[in-house]
């Protein structure tokens, strides 16, 4: 029997954090009439600016709440400004 490595607590809880995190940017995509798409990371779709923005203080909700940690946010937050549409 071959024993698979043990992820460390501390990756678990990382793995967890990242998961939720993605979990609740697409669930405000989704509040905010933008297509889910399904947490690819190919190319991020243009948003509407009021859904980033929408997106951006809940995502500082969630960081103010303790839900995510810093390193969250700031990933967050770079995603979320890649999506903003620029004329």
């Amino acid at each position: 029997m071959v024993k698979q490595p043990r992820s460390s607590k501390r990756q678990i809880e990382a793995n967890r954090r990242e998961k939720a995190e993605r979990k609740r940017l697409r669930k405000v995509e989704r509040a905010a009439g933008e297509p889910d798409d399904g947490g690819a990371e190919d190319g991020a779709t243009p948003m509407d600016h009021d859904a980033v923005i929408a997106a951006l203080a809940a995502l500082h909700q969630s960081y103010d709440d303790g839900e995510i940690g810093l390193d969250e946010l700031e990933s967050g937050r770079l995603e979320l400004t890649s999506r903003l549409h620029v004329d």
